[in-house]
């Protein structure tokens, strides 16, 4: 008995309560069980919505961080107590990597393997961090000599720490930390730093950002994030797009050259 203009009251219900891309993400949501119903279970012969349009979801860029953030942010967390080094490694790993918050929870202390055999966890054989991310999609996320030198002082203070047998890298007073704990720390830190607030997905953009302006090749940077479509890396960094396009002017200097 639902009709298109069901579904359309409905969307436009979720857009003005909540936001564009939560609309447009009910969408699909819609999209998949309607398909579902007339594929699979033959309950309808058309879908409500087989002709109506996908919400247009305008870009908000997400500002990358700047270097000076990430210089005082790093200043905040000196020290050679166990929370210091601690912290400092897990902020070097998501500037190293682009991590999801998810991702880096999930990192084992020791390389082990995950149900499909897969290799899981921290490896300094080729210092690399082994995670499955979303979609269950395996990877590997490599990591510089700082962030790995920020790494091994953490372990050092770590194997001293009462939650030191558990096999989650990150640990707290409680255990394992969690995605929140994650957020959390990184909010403190900006606290302290007096900078304004951090949430562990800009490291995400921030490292696509700085990829593209180094001049970095889509492909790989598709690989290391774990992006199966172009759309995701054209996406992430759009918000420095800008400053990118003006310094690759700089570069080119086209109307010097004659």
């Amino acid at each position: 008995q639902v009709t298109r203009r069901d579904c359309e009251e409905y969307l436009l219900g979720v857009r003005e309560s909540t936001s564009p891309a939560n609309q447009a993400k009910h969408y699909r949501n819609l999209q998949q069980l309607w398909r579902f119903l007339v594929d699979v279970e033959e309950e309808l012969v058309v879908s409500p919505m087989a002709k109506l349009d996908p919400p247009s979801v305008p870009e908000k860029p997400v500002p990358v961080i700047p270097d000076d953030d990430i210089r005082a942010l790093l200043a905040a967390c000196h020290g050679s107590g166990f929370q210091a080094r601690r912290d400092t490694a897990i902020i070097r790993a998501f500037l190293d990597t682009g991590m999801r918050n998810g991702e880096m929870t999930g990192i084992k202390v020791e390389g082990t393997l995950d149900k499909l055999r897969r290799p899981i966890g921290l490896d300094w054989r080729y210092d690399v961090f082994h995670i499955v991310g979303k979609g269950e999609r395996a990877r590997a996320c490599p990591f510089g000599d700082k962030t790995g030198l920020a790494l091994r002082r953490y372990l050092r203070v770590r194997a001293q720490h009462p939650h030191a047998h558990r096999d989650a890298l990150w640990i707290g007073r409680l255990g394992p930390l969690t995605e929140a704990g994650i957020y959390q720390m990184i909010e403190r830190r900006c606290d302290e730093a007096k900078i304004s607030h951090i949430y562990p997905h800009q490291w995400r953009h921030t490292f696509a950002h700085i990829w593209k302006a180094s001049g970095g090749s889509e492909e790989d940077l598709m690989r290391l994030l774990g992006w199966s479509t172009r759309e995701m890396a054209k996406r992430y960094g759009a918000s420095a797009a800008n400053e990118r396009a003006h310094e690759a002017h700089k570069r080119l200097s086209l109307g010097d050259r004659i």
